[in-house]
């Protein structure tokens, strides 16, 4: 898989009001759940385990398994390992509770959760073993039993978890009054003060849904297509709790656009607007055609969301741009932009930074930030369809068609793959020169000329050339390298200001690989996509 870039998720417990929710291992074995679209907004799921005396029925340990590797195969979300537990005296550090939590720690969920009545030495030992999984010390009292958000003895548990090495703590009450809610507030105000860990804490009840509005993070809610199987708690769906927030004044409707010179055919408006109305966001996406990149200053204000870059302003636009991520220093060409509201480093942009920085809310922008996802996208499309037969061998060979912005993504996708030979073809030959150059001084081999009187050794490096060009469509493929079985062509195939699209073949000389290959036509790619 490509590595992340900036603006790749970060932890939901970094997240500013991240949500999650709670799904039953029982809800997982009921049909038709197999139907259901996990991912429906949320930043993590939690799969609930129920901790049961002995007398009842044994741990089915498959079906725990099972479920949660169907979580991670159909969701992108975060994974957090809950065992729920109603009694105290079930949470000793031998039995069943104890056997649940090493079972989910071998599962390596993303987050697992551990009751703050177990001992000392139970917590400190689960912290000291989870590696990558980061532990939440959980704490849930029901109504009666609970005490008040004012009281020390939640200050004392909250301080307790963070001494013995818990990375998230969760506090849940069920409340009896609205002023719990306020109470709820003030105590994470006062805890966001002594400690940088992030604290989940919240009302359950038909009374409780303010404090779930405006907790800070990893806020519960029920999936729209699952029954509610406690209607005491009275969890919001993300939609609802997205309007709530917009409602309220927490975020703010912002507008969002796609820039180029020849974007009118574009559907983009019409995805995205559908996708903030499913979501319950106030925004809104819209066309902005300008064959000047001058005009692009025009749509930055207060209220301004972020931007979808087209042709031909992608290298173009850099100029304007205060950060950029490092696939796009790489490729040096960007298709997205967005605002920054919180002050970022320009010559280290941080995605904890970049998450925290006034997502969904306008205000004054200190700089702007640009990232390049066409990238990711031909590196899944290429990885996914490339048969077992053409898997990348460093002899492997690939053919790029233009040397614009999707080019340069192109051959950082395949170089990022391990593809070693990368042939492209442009119109222009010095401007396909110019982007072979870029790439060969960024791998540090040796450039796209190979004199004929090179040593042995010079011979050895100009075999390790990654970019070169075809000068002719006439031009044979190189000798010495194998036909290509990845083609991209990134050729547009609309008309960009007063350029007509060229007409354009590919020359049969270059498609004699024995083992076939992909072709990825960029432009039927985006078309394709548009209109689905």
């Amino acid at each position: 898989m490509p590595a992340s870039s900036m603006f790749s998720p970060s932890s939901p417990s970094e997240r500013e009001h991240s949500t999650l929710f709670s799904l039953r291992i029982e809800e997982v074995a009921r049909e038709g759940f197999s139907s259901i679209d996990l991912d429906c907004g949320t930043d993590a799921i939690e799969l609930v385990v129920r901790c049961r005396p002995p007398q009842y029925t044994p741990v089915d340990w498959d079906r725990i398994s099972r479920s949660l590797q169907m979580i991670r195969r159909r969701s992108r979300a975060s994974i957090i390992y809950h065992v729920e537990c109603d009694r105290s005296s079930l949470v000793r550090e031998q039995g069943e509770y104890a056997e649940l939590l090493s079972h989910g720690l071998r599962l390596l969920p993303d987050f697992i959760t551990i009751d703050l009545r177990c001992s000392e030495r139970q917590i400190e030992n689960l912290t000291n073993s989870v590696g990558r999984t980061k532990v939440i010390g959980h704490r849930s009292y029901l109504k009666g039993e609970s005490p008040s958000w004012k009281d020390l003895d939640l200050q004392k548990q909250f301080d307790r978890a963070v001494t013995l090495g818990c990375h998230v703590v969760r506090l849940v009450r069920e409340a009896e009054s609205v002023s719990e809610d306020r109470n709820c507030l003030l105590f994470q105000a006062i805890m966001a003060s002594r400690s940088k860990v992030p604290l989940i804490a919240y009302n359950t009840g038909i009374q409780a849904r303010s404090s779930m509005v405006l907790s800070p993070c990893m806020t519960p809610v029920r999936h729209p297509n699952i029954p509610n199987s406690d209607p005491t708690t009275s969890l919001l769906t993300s939609q609802q709790l997205m309007k709530a927030r917009f409602a309220s004044f927490i975020y703010q409707p912002l507008h969002f656009h796609i820039f180029g010179a020849s974007v009118d055919y574009s559907l983009s408006p019409l995805m995205h607007n559908a996708a903030f109305d499913a979501l319950g966001m106030g925004h809104t996406y819209s066309i902005r055609q300008s064959r000047s990149l001058s005009d692009f200053a025009l749509l930055v204000d207060e209220t301004f969301g972020g931007a979808s870059i087209s042709l031909p302003f992608k290298s173009e636009i850099l100029s304007l741009l205060d950060s950029i991520s490092e696939p796009a220093k790489a490729i040096q060409a960007i298709n997205t932009i967005m605002p920054m509201r919180a002050m970022l480093d320009v010559e280290s942009a941080d995605s904890s930074q970049l998450s925290t920085s006034c997502r969904n809310r306008a205000g004054p922008i200190s700089s702007l930030y640009g990232d390049n996802t066409d990238w990711t996208a031909l590196y899944t499309c290429i990885h996914r369809y490339l048969s077992p037969a053409n898997t990348v061998r460093p002899s492997s060979s690939a053919f790029i068609i233009g040397a614009g912005g999707m080019a340069r993504a192109s051959i950082y996708a395949l170089l990022r793959m391990g593809v070693k030979n990368i042939m492209i073809w442009n119109r222009t030959y010095s401007k396909a020169i110019q982007v072979a150059d870029h790439f060969t001084a960024l791998s540090g081999k040796s450039n796209h000329k190979q004199p004929h009187h090179q040593s042995p050794l010079q011979s050895r490096r100009a075999q390790e050339c990654l970019v070169r060009v075809i000068e002719t469509l006439d031009s044979p493929w190189p000798d010495e390298l194998a036909q290509p079985t990845i083609v991209v062509c990134t050729i547009p195939a609309h008309q960009i200001g007063d350029v007509a699209p060229p007409e354009f073949m590919i020359p049969q000389q270059w498609f004699h690989s024995r083992t076939g290959g992909v072709i990825v036509e960029v432009s039927r790619i985006v078309t394709m996509l548009e209109h689905n």
